[in-house]
Formats: C-alpha cells, structure tokens, sequence
C-alpha cells in the first residue's frame, strides 16, 4: 500500500500544481457611488411669517393719566417710508425695514395692519419662537408730527390722534401701550381673516409705558 508523505507538500506547495498554489484571491467589491451632489443639500428652512395690528382704530385704551385712541383717518397721509420692524422699539434689535419682504404696514378698517416674512437671523428665529410660544403676544408703534384733539372721558381726559406725519417704527413689544394689539404666526392664524388674531379689546389689564420713542 502506498505511503502518504504529502505533509510536506502541504507546507511547502511543492506536491500542488502551480495553479493551486497562486489561486486568485476574491475580487474586492466596487466602492458605491457617492450619492448626487443635490442630494446631499441640506433642506431649507421655509420662511417665518408674523401677522399682527400694531393700534386699532377708534378704541380708546388707558395711558394711566389720561385715555388715548387713534382716530381712523390718522395713518392717511402718514410717511412710512423709513418704517423699521423693530423688538421694543429698540433700533438695535431690527427685524425688518419697509420696502422690503421683512415688512409691510398699512392702514386698513380696523387699525394699522403689519405682515413681516422673516429675515434669516438669530433674532428673527427668538422672536419667531416667543411669538409661537405666547411669550410675546402684543404690538406698539412710534410715530411724529401728531395733530390730536382733547375731550372729556369718563371722569378724565380723552386725547385723539387725528394725524401723523411720520411712522418711524412698529414693534412687537413685551409691555404695549394698548392691550388690544396682536401678533401671530401666519401660519396659525386664519388667512382668510385678519380678525382672527385680533385680541378682545377692554379685556386686558392696560400697562404703561415708556414714551420716549415718541415725537408730539
């Protein structure tokens, strides 16, 4: 019977074929193609849109030693062209400019209307979010060049705003002056109505507030 002496073989190859010994190894699999580069974009944010009535018309509100309220035709010949969005009338704090997306104001039958599209800032985004939030719910605006009347109301004085010549700023503010004011999203409110972010007028404790923004 014949005698096995391949173990040698085996460690040195030289009982196999050449074949055998110089087998190929598997082939290395193709790397995946990288993905479309319009793939690989980030999404966009969609834009933030704020809706709200900077004053009402014809509603008196309480300034603390006298009533005030803005007579309907005030904002007729008014100049708007330097109008800023602003948060509390601070200039430092801009979120939007007239003539721009960033800000629209106009007078319409209940009070000075304003729809600002958001700029893409840090400040945009917190006030966006206050705003969502309830945290900052009410708007003021700053105007100059007032023609006004004064008239006695119930038991204290009565001042009427008949005209301005300037609006230099409106803003979403953390005290307003005039509780009936309003701000929202657009999104959560009803785009078929501006009435449905107008907050009740007389139903909301009246604050006061720092006046220097104004010019009489």
């Amino acid at each position: 019977m014949p005698q096995f002496t391949g173990l040698k073989g085996v460690n040195s190859g030289q009982n196999f074929p050449k074949e055998t010994r110089n087998a190929r190894a598997w082939p290395t699999p193709a790397p995946a193609p990288a993905p479309a580069a319009a793939n690989m974009e980030p999404a966009k944010k969609l834009p933030k849109e704020l809706i709200g009535y900077a004053t009402l018309f014809n509603v008196p509100y309480d300034m603390g030693s006298h009533y005030e309220q803005i007579a309907s035709g005030c904002l007729d010949n008014a100049n708007f062209g330097d109008c800023a969005f602003l948060r509390d009338h601070n200039s430092s704090l801009i979120l939007g400019r007239i003539g721009t997306p960033s800000l629209s104001a106009k007078a319409d039958r209940i009070g000075l209307f304003v729809r600002s599209i958001l700029p893409d800032t840090a400040l945009a985004e917190e006030t966006a979010e206050l705003v969502s939030q309830g945290i900052i719910s009410r708007m003021s605006w700053g105007w100059g060049g007032t023609v006004d009347k004064w008239e006695k109301y119930q038991g204290t004085q009565l001042r009427t705003i008949l005209s301005v010549k300037f609006v230099y700023d409106v803003s979403v503010v953390t005290f307003p002056a005039f509780a009936g004011t309003s701000v929202a999203l657009a999104r959560s409110a009803n785009s078929d109505s501006k009435t449905a972010i107008l907050a009740p007028a007389f139903n909301w404790e009246q604050s006061e507030m720092d006046q220097h923004f104004f010019t009489y």
